[in-house]
């Protein structure tokens, strides 16, 4: 087996596995169907792309653009494992009926240790300056 093919399946095993917390970043999500596992969620990009490209996804990702509190929007991210909950504002009597949800959860810290799912997961949705939102519609 060649070196590249090794690593491969080492990250993809970290990934899969769950067993490096964080392994893609701030704002990166861990994707075990994509190579390389990980990515930056829409609206950020690489912080530091000489790490990034020797596999080194540590310093994760950073917001392309600033937020403007009266014009952001929400993207929503489909299939993903949200990430840990320790520093977060839980509101259990917003039911979110038209969305199906049971609750309200908001992350006021770097968002950390995100998973991608084909199938499973929830629905999370990012802020974005409007303007990285019509980048992707």
């Amino acid at each position: 087996m060649c070196f590249e093919s090794m690593y491969t399946v080492r990250m993809l095993k970290q990934c899969f596995e769950f067993d490096k917390y964080g392994i893609c970043g701030p704002y990166g999500i861990c994707d075990s169907n994509a190579f390389p596992v990980c990515s930056c969620i829409q609206g950020f990009s690489v912080k530091n792309q000489t790490e990034w490209d020797f596999r080194d996804f540590s310093n994760g990702c950073v917001r392309k653009t600033r937020l403007d509190c009266g014009r952001d929007k929400f993207l929503k991210l489909q299939h993903v494992e949200p990430p840990e909950t320790t520093r977060v504002f839980v509101n259990r009597s917003m039911t979110l009926q038209e969305y199906g949800g049971t609750g309200f959860v908001m992350w006021s810290d770097e968002l950390l240790d995100m998973r991608k799912f084909s199938g499973a997961g929830q629905d999370l949705f990012i802020r974005l300056a409007s303007s990285d939102v019509g980048k992707y519609l």
